[in-house]
């Protein structure tokens, strides 16, 4: 999963204006918490190297370090109460080696076939009570997220003292026996008819500190009669890697309401990004005087959304969210802190890997946005991009102008502006235009300009600062010359 996050904070009588909001969660979901995120929710068998050997059995046993079973010769020709073997019945009829004649089963990637293909067989009859290992699985393994799967099936379909097989697969750190992930009890009760009929079951989980992993597939020996018997084949434990790195980009443009807020339009550049098995989610959050962060609304599929009209008040603080999630890959989060006056600036950490840190940006030029950023992500492949549209920036404080009848002048002042051209308006109260300034270039972001009122009638009279053709800020004020 992987997901973009935009903060925004508004000024007064202001559009966008960015800088980084103060370090630290405001709440345990915000990004920058620390701490891994919990694995996504197991819905298939990753690709992937596997990490345990020969967990397809078909070139010989996984490295299994405890068992209260047996292991017996392969394809032994009978396994006893407590035994397992491994089965490799390439060229002869594995029926031929059952306890039971009505045992039906086929390799699951050799379904049609009952002579190839590899498995563990397991007579489950122990004769002694309560819950019993049947394999541990012990592998070393570095901090992440780790996907396992396995495929069991039920042996019995209809000899004597027929019994479901009750069982239980845990996930325990060796060194603190700390449970990291648990299947809970499930009973094997497929249809044993049919010869490729296995569960196929997918367990993911994370390890938080490097060391010994042990998985232990375990089995309910309460059940002591005879036909308590299963399989297990297609052993798989895969490390769970970030989602694809292709950028989440998304333009944010924005259209006034009245003079001091705002309504917002996101539209993916790259919607992509959440292409193939992969979902999208767009989430709007919101800080009211500094608070916890609340969510307003949400929505799916890669947009472009301008989340329902909702009005952005400057008086709050807001996130944006665009999420992609994949069956196979993990959370990945970036943050942007935006509020008055600045440059955008990065948070400092990641939700996955609070040691990722990101160290740089660089504006983009020759693009119709007023800025655009790329950002780096300090010693890792990934990068994020964020594209803003914005209009010429209202003023804080207001638009002022003194006349001065003695010298003909207006002084127009302003401050605060984005970089960029102006123009400055003269118009009665009734609406008529009597003397305009055209590219009135600011680069400071501080406007000072003289302009002549030598043609201007006394009274009142609108002063008007637009900037990219829309109204920057406006004031009155009274023209007497004598």
């Amino acid at each position: 999963m992987k997901k973009f996050a935009l903060f925004l904070a508004m000024s007064a009588m202001s559009c966008f204006t960015y800088a980084q909001i103060e370090d630290g969660p405001r709440d345990p979901d915000d990004p920058g918490a620390g701490g891994p995120s919990d694995p996504p929710v197991a819905t298939q068998c990753c690709p992937g190297d596997n990490i345990i050997v020969n967990g397809d059995f078909t070139s010989g046993m996984p490295n299994i370090t405890a068992s209260d079973y047996t292991q017996v010769a392969v394809n032994s020709n009978v396994i006893w109460a407590g035994q397992y073997s491994r089965r490799k019945p390439t060229g002869v009829s594995t029926r031929s080696f059952m306890a039971c004649v009505e045992w039906n089963i086929q390799d699951q990637d050799h379904c049609g076939s009952y002579d190839a293909g590899a498995y563990l067989l397991v007579n489950g009859m122990t004769c002694d009570n309560g819950w019993k290992n049947v394999m541990t699985l012990s592998n070393t393994l570095d901090v992440g997220t780790y996907n396992f799967c396995v495929d069991m099936k039920n042996l019995r379909n209809s000899c004597i003292n027929f019994m479901s097989p009750q069982i239980q697969i845990d996930v325990v750190q060796a060194s603190t026996q700390q449970l990291l992930a648990t299947t809970g009890t499930f009973f094997l009760s497929e249809n044993t008819n049919d010869p490729c009929a296995w569960k196929d079951i997918f367990l993911n989980f994370n390890v938080n500190t490097s060391g010994t992993v042990e998985i232990r597939i375990r089995h309910n020996a309460d059940f002591r009669i005879d036909g308590n018997d299963f399989a297990i084949d297609n052993l798989s434990l895969k490390r769970l890697e970030q989602v694809s790195e292709d950028d989440l980009i998304f333009d944010l443009e924005t259209s006034s309401i009245n003079g001091s807020t705002y309504t917002t339009t996101v539209i993916p550049v790259n919607p992509s990004a959440g292409a193939g098995d992969c979902s999208s989610v767009w989430t709007l959050q919101q800080s009211v005087a500094g608070g916890p962060y609340t969510t307003v609304s949400t929505f799916n599929g890669p947009g472009p959304h301008d989340f329902n009209g909702y009005v952005f008040n400057y008086e709050n603080e807001y996130r944006i969210t665009w999420t992609v999630s994949c069956p196979c890959q993990l959370e990945n989060s970036w943050s942007f802190g935006i509020q008055a006056g600045g440059k955008i600036q990065l948070n400092t950490t990641s939700l996955t890997n609070p040691n990722v840190v990101y160290t740089s940006y660089e504006e983009l030029e020759g693009t119709e946005y007023d800025e655009l950023y790329r950002f780096h992500v300090s010693g890792e492949s990934h990068k994020a991009a964020l594209q803003v549209k914005r209009d010429a920036s209202p003023v804080e404080e207001g638009l002022k102008a003194y006349p001065n009848p003695t010298t003909g002048v207006f002084t127009v002042e302003a401050n605060q502006l984005l970089p960029g051209t102006y123009s400055i308006e003269i118009y009665t109260m009734d609406g008529r235009l009597i003397h305009s300034v055209e590219e009135v270039t600011v680069e400071n972001g501080n406007l000072q300009k003289e302009v002549s009122i030598t043609n201007v009638a006394e009274g009142a009279l609108k002063v008007v600062l637009k900037g990219s053709g829309s109204v920057v800020s406006s004031t009155t004020v009274i023209l007497n010359k004598e």
